[in-house]
């Protein structure tokens, strides 16, 4: 074993940690330096032996910085949130100790983390410049540490692009279990439209991500289910136009009779008070495939259907049937839906305005996070993401908070690298390397924090504690 480690390993003892605790820690990055040149968040050449602290000095720990606080709720009774600065290799060997329980299990619900998907750019806000084998060894010694903090019905979700999308499988596989896969989601992230379509002399425009989920042993999932309406406020205002239903759809079209619902309801529902908004909403949603919404919807001209019944399905998928020389929607093509492992209907549009930051080439859409996040089988979680980047997660979970009224948490963890973007601007403002000035251009600081300020605005009940990586 190494030096350092054997030191490491006999101070823990000393301080009566147990062989077992001493062992989650200590046998993944034993593992990670004699197998593997291990990388950093640095540039390939540096020492091996940097990644574990000094076993002069105490192990990582986490110090609290209570002036960045963000403090809505003094009762102590709301939700704490954290957000964690420093290098997340160290982050998450202090977590150890915090996020497992007294047998040594983790507590941590669901990991979603958007690692750097070694693009070869270190032009922005952080280091995407590693060789395969530096970046390989990165995820292998995070990943380890991430598995223990992991209860045993949690969830993992690790997003990728192809570059390193077939290594990272590999990767997990031998971490968490090849039995313990769960889904290759594809998403679609991107249009074939402007600058893509001018690089297309050499491959085909690149329009997906992939996101691999990973349970433990006792890991159930929720259907994911999705409203084909893009935005709910929307799909809410044109609910109340599905005034009528079908009351023998079991009929040709051409014999159905329409009604109205309050009369269907008065006739066949009496338990149901057609005044009652959430009622009526309820038994549209229930009865989708027999609402029908009459309109004049001018992608079909009229000519096109010289008599009898006829139906069309448009380019977006929406059933109409052309018949008494009106055009009939169907509730059901704007519903929900459970969906499989193609997503093709994340936008990514406005995304740069989301959380009122800019992150470039850095965020991912709130509806993904939120889509994955739920497929976990429980309420109240605790969601961990420790290649926070612009923060998207928090805003996810509290914004899936806001939607439902449960009491999720999140922890964060960021490191405040400067990018070259960021050096030059730091440099450029006169900032002496090191001072609390240069640190300001860092990614935490400057995206991640100013972030959480924007979201938690206005809110109560919800507490962010900021802490910093000391070793």
């Amino acid at each position: 074993m190494d030096n350092r480690l054997e030191a490491v390993r006999q101070r823990m003892l000393d301080s009566g940690i147990s062989e077992e605790e001493i062992n989650a820690l200590i046998i993944p990055l034993q593992e990670a330096l004699e197998f593997r040149v291990c990388g950093l968040a640095r540039e390939s050449g540096a020492a091996d032996s940097d990644l574990i602290p000094d076993p002069e000095n105490k192990r990582p720990v986490l110090i609290p910085d209570k002036d960045r606080n963000i403090i809505t709720d003094i009762t102590g009774n709301g939700n704490s949130h954290l957000l964690i600065e420093g290098e997340n290799l160290l982050a998450l060997m202090a977590m150890q100790y915090i996020y497992t329980d007294g047998n040594n299990n983790g507590t941590i619900d669901v990991i979603y983390i958007d690692p750097p998907y070694n693009t070869g750019n270190i032009t922005f806000d952080y280091n995407d410049r590693y060789e395969k084998s530096e970046w390989l060894s990165m995820m292998n010694v995070r990943l380890r540490l991430a598995k223990d903090l992991l209860a045993d019905d949690g969830m993992i979700f690790v997003q990728i692009d192809e570059e390193l999308q077939a290594e990272l499988k590999l990767l997990l596989n031998e971490i968490f279990g090849e039995e313990h896969f769960i889904n290759c989601i594809c998403v679609k992230m991107s249009e074939l439209s402007g600058v893509k379509m001018t690089h297309t002399e050499k491959r085909l425009p690149k329009v997906k991500e992939y996101v691999y989920a990973y349970g433990m042993e006792n890991t159930t999932i929720r259907p994911v289910i999705a409203n084909k309406s893009d935005d709910p406020e929307k799909f809410e205002k044109y609910l109340k136009y599905y005034s009528r239903i079908i009351e023998n759809p079991g009929d040709k079209p051409e014999e159905w009779n329409i009604m109205k619902l309050k009369d269907y309801l008065r006739k066949y529902h009496s338990d149901i008070d057609p005044k009652d908004e959430q009622q009526v909403r309820e038994f549209k949603l229930t009865h989708a495939e027999r609402m029908v919404y009459r309109t004049n919807n001018k992608s079909f001209d009229k000519d096109m259907f010289p008599g009898g019944t006829h139906e069309v399905t448009s380019a977006e998928g929406i059933r109409y049937i052309w018949w008494e020389g009106k055009q009939m929607l169907f509730l059901s093509d704007h519903t929900s839906g459970s969906l499989g492992d193609l997503w093709t209907d994340i936008s990514t549009i406005n995304l740069n305005k989301e959380g009122g930051v800019d992150f470039r080439n850095g965020k991912k859409p709130l509806k993904l996070l939120k889509r994955l996040l739920g497929m976990i089988n429980k309420d109240n979680i605790t969601v961990l993401d420790f290649f926070a980047g612009s923060g998207s997660t928090a805003q996810a979970v509290l914004e899936m908070n806001d939607e439902d009224g449960q009491h999720r948490r999140f922890i964060l963890c960021n490191n405040n690298e400067l990018g070259e973007d960021a050096v030059k601007a730091a440099e450029k403002a006169g900032a002496a390397i090191g001072s609390l000035e240069w640190e300001s251009f860092g990614v935490c600081r400057s995206r991640t924090y100013p972030r959480m300020k924007n979201i938690f605005e206005g809110r109560t009940g919800d507490n962010l504690y900021y802490y910093r990586v000391s070793v």
